[in-house]
């Protein structure tokens, strides 16, 4: 018999491009319960849509909403993005990217969220919370942002 324990990593890689360069940042994030319950009721039949859809930037720091695996919406969600493409790139892994131009987003972003699920719409709080991390920065329309977030699904 062989143990196998499966896990699900979630990162995200930001670049910031701007006129004093390229800023690189890497976060690896919190997988909300959410996210496991959407997996758990996939596999029961009673949910068909998985789809990552939406990142979402907000301007809560974790004042409002501590980061925390129950939560369900970003703490002050002040903007919201269909992904610019998703691609495989190999067993388990999935990259989902979201370019956000100079004129979107000018604001004092501190956290990041990815919304999956049938319910996922354009408009605020809207489907499943997939995962939430804090970054602080202050966007302006000099800057342009291409966050790409991986998704492993793997054995551990």
């Amino acid at each position: 018999m062989v143990d196998n324990i499966f896990g699900w990593l979630g990162e995200y890689e930001i670049h910031v491009f701007g006129p004093n360069g390229t800023e690189v940042h890497k976060i690896k994030n919190l997988i909300t319960d959410g996210a496991l319950n959407l997996i758990r009721d996939a596999l029961d039949g009673t949910v068909t849509d998985l789809t990552l859809k939406y990142l979402a930037l907000g301007t809560d720091n974790g004042t409002i909403l501590p980061l925390v695996n129950t939560n369900t919406q970003l703490g002050a969600e002040a903007f919201r993005k269909a992904f610019t493409k998703q691609a495989v790139q190999g067993t388990g892994v999935l990259e989902s990217t979201c370019y956000i131009a100079p004129t979107e987003a000018n604001i004092s972003i501190r956290e990041i969220g990815i919304f999956a699920g049938a319910g996922a719409t354009g408009s605020p709080n809207t489907g499943i919370l997939i995962s939430r991390v804090l970054w602080t920065k202050d966007k302006t329309n000099l800057e342009s942002i291409n966050i790409v977030r991986t998704d492993t699904i793997g054995r551990v």
